[in-house]
Formats: structure tokens, sequence, C-alpha cells
């Protein structure tokens, strides 16, 4: 594919994302955290695609250097509509910069490996997704972290979501035994719930992808 047609393709696929939860906020008026991480799981799946979009890293660096300055305008409230997407819920978080610095960094590391690229991002992408909904609104037991309390029905959901997606990627696009990625899988998902346990203020986004990686 022509890069600058993946370019466009992503930035359209982006912009109507933003504008289809912001409508989705205004009809529904749903949880906060839910149009944020609808986003989330949206921008995680479609970074996922990269490898098949791009086959160099300069439109990846291009697509996160643009990202960078319009998350901070929307951050800023100077599009007040559209930062209910993101920054609905009150609370001091950078995950949403330290995503596209996550992409870039991983799509570097992979080295045009996709299943090294793809399957931090879908972890990152799914698993925190389904851990913080769970958290909110199932939680009852709670333990604490450096910025506040955790739930462990989260952090269980998390660690249930990161073993199915590990283990279902490596059975499907690797060749990787099944018995190898049932412990592979097994072993991402202790690590990982541990390093998402741990993360403040949005780190999360980098430290998941990163210790998958």
């Amino acid at each position: 594919m022509n890069p600058w047609l993946g370019i466009a393709m992503v930035l359209a696929c982006l912009g109507g994302t933003f504008l289809g939860l912001q409508q989705l906020g205004k009809r529904l008026s749903p949880h906060p955290e839910v149009l944020r991480k609808l986003m989330h799981v949206l921008m995680g799946l479609l970074a996922a695609m990269f490898p098949w979009i791009f086959k160099e890293l300069w439109p990846v660096l291009l697509l996160s250097g643009l990202s960078l300055p319009a998350l901070l305008i929307v951050r800023s409230g100077a599009v007040g509509s559209l930062q209910n997407v993101l920054h609905g819920v009150k609370r001091a978080s950078w995950g949403e910069l330290l995503f596209p610095i996550a992409v870039v960094l991983l799509f570097t590391l992979a080295r045009d490996n996709a299943l090294l690229y793809s399957l931090p991002i879908l972890i990152l992408a799914v698993a925190d997704a389904v851990a913080a909904l769970i958290g909110i609104f199932y939680g009852r037991i709670h333990y604490s972290t450096l910025e506040g309390h955790k739930s462990v029905e989260g952090s269980v959901a998390f660690l249930f979501v990161t073993f199915l997606t590990a283990h279902i990627f490596l059975l499907l696009f690797s060749d990787v035994g099944r018995l190898e990625s049932l412990l592979i899988g097994s072993l991402i998902a202790v690590v990982v719930m541990m390093v998402e346990a741990s993360a403040w203020r949005g780190l999360d986004n980098l430290f998941i992808p990163v210790s998958v990686f």
C-alpha cells in the first residue's frame, strides 16, 4: 500500500472514531470510562494493523508526531466536546500521550516482525480496557497502589484476557507449539498483570507493551 494512502486512512479512521464516540457520549451519556476505553480499544486495534499497512518506520513516526500535538490540544480543552472522550474521568494521567510513543518504540524494536509488534499492542488495547471496566463496575476487593487503589477483580480480568490474547495469537500466527503457546501465554499474563498493577499516571500504556515484547 502507498504509505501516504495508509496515513490518510489511519487519520480518517482516528477522526471518525473521535467524532463517533463524541456523538455516542452525547446521545447515551455512558460512564466516562466507557468512552475512554472504547477509544483505547479502537486506537489499539488500528495501531495493531500497522505492519500490514506500513513497511517503513517513517509513516509511523509521522503519525505519532501528528497525534501528540493533536492530543495535547484535546487535553487542553480547546476542543471541549472531544475532551470528554479522553478526559471524562478526572484523573491525572499521561496515558494517551504515551500510547503513540509506545507504538513507535515497538515498531522500531520489532524490526518487521508483525507478531512481536502486534501482540503487545493488542494486549494493551484489549486487556487493559477490560480490566478497567471490570474494576469500575464489579470491583469489590481492593488493594493499594502507588496512586490509590485497584481491584482484585480487575487484575484477574486483566490476567485472563492477556492469557487468552497471547495464547490464541501465538496459535494462529506463529509456529509455536500448543504447549509452548500455553506456557508463554501464562508467563506473559502473570508478569504483565504485575506490571499493570504497579503502573501509575497512565504509564501502563508504555510499560505493558514493552513488558510483553
